[in-house]
Parts: C-alpha cells; sequence; structure tokens
C-alpha cells in the first residue's frame, strides 16, 4: 500500500472515530457514572493556583476532610490529594483554567471531556501506525478502525481518566523501541 494512502486511510479513520467519540459526549455516559472524573481536574488546578494538591477521597487515610456539596453529591475534599500520578492532573488542570474554571464547582463534563476525545484520537492514530510498523499498513489500518469504532472503546474514551493518557504514552513508547530494534540510533534509546 502506498505510503500516502495509508495516512488517508488514518486520517479519514481518525476522522470518524472523533466525529463518533463527540455525538452527545456530555451526556453518555450519564453523570454520576463515575465521580472519578474530577479527581483529576480539581487536583490539577488547586496545584496550579495554590501549589497544594486537593482532591475527593473516602480513603480512612486521610483524616481532615472538609465535605462539600456539588450538583446535587457530596465530596470529601482532602489535601494534598496524593493518590494518583500526576501527569493527567496538571493536563485536565490546566485546561480547566484555559477554559475559565475558577473554581471547582466550574468543572463542567462538556468541557473537561474534550481532553480525553483529543488523546483518544491521538491513540486512533498511534494503534494504526504501531499495527503498520509492526505488522503491515492493513493491519494499522484494521487495528485503528477497531479502536476507532467499537462501542465500548467510544464511551469508555469520553471517561476523564487517567487511562486515556496512559495509552497513548504507551503507544509512542513500543513505537520508539521498535524503531530502536529495527536501527539502533541514540536518539530512540535516550527517548525510552
Amino acid at each position: 500500500m502506498a505510503r500516502s494512502k495509508f495516512f488517508t486511510a488514518i486520517f479519514i479513520i481518525a476522522v470518524l472515530g472523533l466525529g463518533l467519540r463527540l455525538i452527545k459526549y456530555e451526556k453518555i455516559p450519564p453523570f454520576a457514572e463515575t465521580q472519578d472524573e474530577f479527581f483529576y481536574p480539581w487536583s490539577g488546578m488547586t496545584f496550579l493556583q495554590t501549589g497544594t494538591p486537593v482532591g475527593w477521597s473516602w480513603f480512612p487515610a486521610y483524616p481532615d476532610r472538609k465535605i462539600v456539596s456539588y450538583w446535587g453529591a457530596q465530596y470529601p475534599l482532602v489535601s494534598p490529594w496524593i493518590e494518583k500520578p500526576p501527569l493527567y492532573s496538571l493536563l485536565t488542570g490546566s485546561w480547566m483554567i484555559l477554559t475559565g474554571a475558577k473554581e471547582l464547582s466550574d468543572v463542567r463534563l462538556s468541557v473537561l471531556r474534550l481532553v480525553p476525545i483529543i488523546l483518544s484520537v491521538i491513540t486512533i492514530v498511534g494503534t494504526g501506525f504501531l499495527g503498520k510498523k509492526i505488522f503491515s499498513p492493513w493491519v494499522g489500518i484494521i487495528a485503528a478502525t477497531c479502536y476507532a469504532t467499537t462501542p465500548f472503546i467510544v464511551f469508555s474514551n469520553r471517561f476523564s481518566l487517567t487511562e486515556n493518557l496512559l495509552t497513548p504514552l504507551m503507544l509512542f513508547t513500543i513505537y520508539i523501541f521498535y524503531s530502536w530494534q529495527e536501527t539502533p540510533k541514540k536518539i530512540y534509546k535516550l527517548i525510552l
């Protein structure tokens, strides 16, 4: 398969995947399907604004809690919140601040869920390129199509959770590893 045809196919698949993920993304999955979506932007926002991450947790390891009520749900706020890796929190917290959120109650799923949707489009493209690199262009196209259109994956890519950042990072790491195996350049080893 010609290189330009492969790029065109992956582009079309990525656009299709993006379109599927944007259909009623702010309503499906419904609000409160997982309150974990608020862990990350709250932690990132408060860390960037005050230097100390604040999140919610029922873990008994946090003795001091402040119970707040947002959108009809109760959240036990704790500080410093250190349950999850900070990279996704910083990404989503930065996004929320850039889009105008100043308080924890300003976080809206319609804005927040754009982050995992964009990351999932990167993952669709990454899946295609990794499939092409390891197997063949057709395997890359089939893999990207499956990732882009499987309903379970489409819905799970709407949740604002760490896994939606870890997946493209892992694909990139595997891609670089295979590139290094083919041509052991120092830059690949440095990236790994």
